[in-house]
This record gives structure tokens, C-alpha cells and sequence, in this order.
């Protein structure tokens, strides 16, 4: 931030709203959905913004044959009043339970990528988590 300019307040505002839903058809069957940042807002007043434009060609003749040597960067300093939205994020789980291990299907999205599980995990008698996982992720 340049000397002359005065600082930014350091407080913005923001909120999300996001839902889940669990279902048990089953005792050993359950099914999950959650939805994260289906609406939401971020909001800074007065954020300092240095704009520039970069220009890579700096060297110009002048009409009497002088070369003239031009700044690359060029810009000023301003004000304003920044937005943005927090992405969406979803995620769909099946599980179930069996004796021997409980199996998870998981699927999720985020950030324009997919991400797909399979895994299964199994409680030994010395309370050591025993787990296998498959994943898979396409964007």
C-alpha cells in the first residue's frame, strides 16, 4: 500500500446457507446428503486495488529520432467494493453396515471436479481400524 493512502477497514461481511439429510430405511442401511454453500455471500467495503496494465513494448521513437522509453507497468491505486460467492459443494454417502465391515459409497463434487469412493472398514478386537479405499476423481 502506497504511504499516502489510508487503510482499508479490516471487516467484511459474509453468510452461507447449507443443508443435509440423513435417512436410516434400515438399521443396517443409511443414506446421506449434504449440500454446502447453496446460497452465500462475501462482502469487503473499501478494498484497496492496485490496476495495471502491463505493456511490453516500451521503447518508442519520438518524431525528431529520439528513442523513448515508456514505463511497463502503469497503473493507479483505487477503492471499491469486492464480492464473491462460495462454491458449492455437494456430497451424496450410501453405508452399509455389515458384520464383517461397513461399506461406504460416497460420491462428491466441488470446484467443477468429481470425486467417486468406494471403501470399507472394519473395527478389530484391539480397536484398530482396518480400511480399504478406492477413489476416483474426473474433472
Amino acid at each position: 500500500m502506497p504511504p499516502f493512502a489510508q487503510a482499508a477497514d479490516r471487516h467484511g461481511q459474509g453468510w452461507s446457507l447449507s443443508l443435509a439429510l440423513n435417512y436410516r430405511p434400515q438399521a443396517n442401511w443409511e443414506a446421506s446428503l449434504q449440500v454446502a454453500d447453496i446460497a452465500s455471500a462475501l462482502r469487503w467495503r473499501d478494498v484497496q486495488v492496485d490496476e495495471s496494465t502491463l505493456q511490453s513494448n516500451i521503447t518508442t521513437r519520438t518524431p525528431d529520432g529520439y528513442i523513448n522509453y515508456e514505463p511497463a507497468i502503469q497503473g493507479q491505486y483505487v477503492r471499491r467494493s469486492v464480492s464473491q460467492r462460495i462454491p458449492m459443494a455437494v456430497q451424496a454417502q450410501w453405508l452399509w453396515h455389515r458384520p464383517e465391515a461397513d461399506w461406504f459409497v460416497q460420491a462428491h463434487h466441488q470446484w467443477g471436479a468429481w470425486q467417486l469412493q468406494l471403501s470399507a472398514d472394519r473395527l478389530d478386537q484391539a480397536a484398530h481400524v482396518r480400511s480399504v479405499q478406492l477413489v476416483y476423481g474426473v474433472q
